[in-house]
């Protein structure tokens, strides 16, 4: 998951990546505890734009680090999450700090397990894209893998927190989205998708 978020982001031109493992043993998995000290560790080494394609239960501690690490200047983009239409919010994207990314299809259809609500803000293209994995690449699909293509968009503009330049990075993500579903926003794309011509 970790090789091929990071070659996304490369694909779509980030510059520096900073890499923090959260994910520990055998299958795999995450806590409130990793989450806070790799977060921790990159507002200390001033990474604007934090990506975070990964879901969980809604977390007090967390809601609380996320507004604070937003009234820095930074900016997180988080995955809306894969338990389909009626799945409920996943965090931290369902924080009102967060950029809350779904996927789509080349096709611009939504991704069909992408979870659904008022806090999805955008679109972009997580649907069989071609990421590095251990064998070397493969196609993954998942709202995980559209994030990098809102993370590195924003820190062209944001690569160190700077409450400024998130606000103009934020202003110049949405002026370049094509409105997709119901017109205006919609709990199924947000705003719109970022697309790639």
């Amino acid at each position: 998951h970790g090789n091929a978020i990071a070659s996304l982001l490369a694909q779509e031109g980030a510059e520096r990546i900073w890499i923090a493992d959260i994910f520990s043993g055998e299958g795999g998995f995450s806590d409130s505890e990793a989450i806070l000290k790799a977060l921790g560790w990159l507002v200390r080494s001033e990474v604007g734009t934090i990506n975070m394609s990964l879901t969980g239960p809604d977390d007090p501690i967390l809601k609380v680090v996320v507004e604070s690490i937003n009234q820095k200047g930074h900016m997180i983009v988080a995955a809306v999450g894969n338990q389909g239409p009626e799945g409920p919010p996943q965090y931290p994207a369902a924080y009102d700090d967060v950029i809350a990314v779904t996927a789509i299809d080349s096709d611009g259809k939504i991704y069909e397990k992408a979870n659904q609500g008022d806090y999805v803000d955008v679109a972009a293209l997580g649907v069989n894209v071609i990421a590095a994995s251990t064998q070397g690449s493969q196609a993954y699909s998942g709202t995980s893998f559209a994030c990098p293509v809102i993370a590195a968009n924003l820190a062209k503009i944001l690569s160190r927190p700077e409450k400024v330049n998130a606000t103009m990075a934020k202003k110049q993500l949405y002026s370049q989205l094509t409105d997709l579903g119901a017109k205006g926003f919609d709990p199924t794309f947000g705003s719109g998708a970022l697309l790639k011509h």
